[in-house]
């Protein structure tokens, strides 16, 4: 069987309160670091960007979410179907973002549907 995962994430409009949970849930989190991949300290993330993040948590197994420095761009990594692996799932959600973001660093900021 072959694997269902995804890298992409349909947005809808613009979420501004979105900014707003993001920013509470990184101060809450106390913003984790590990090996310079995961981000750290305060960060404001695009409309466009805390959108994107609600839906990522919404999917049936979200794996990995990236966010920019700028709070721009990102990536993500999620599984669609069963069975579902993850062992990219890092690698790729943090290419894609670095992909999209033009030369911005990438961070890594959840692992599933948690912070990091």
């Amino acid at each position: 069987m072959a694997d269902h995962m995804s890298r992409q994430i349909c947005y809808h409009g613009e979420m501004r309160w979105g900014v707003l949970l993001i920013s509470a849930v990184l101060a809450a989190s106390g913003c984790k670091t590990a090996g310079g991949v995961k981000g750290s300290g305060p960060l404001t993330v695009s409309p466009r960007v805390a959108a994107v993040f609600e839906r990522y948590k919404e999917t049936a197994k979200p794996l990995t979410f990236a966010i920019s420095t700028d709070g721009r761009n990102f990536g993500a990594y999620y599984c669609t179907g069963t069975p579902c692996t993850s062992s990219h799932a890092t690698p790729e959600a943090f290419s894609d973002c670095q992909g999209r973001s033009g030369g911005v660093p990438c961070k890594v900021f959840a692992i599933g549907r948690e912070v990091v």
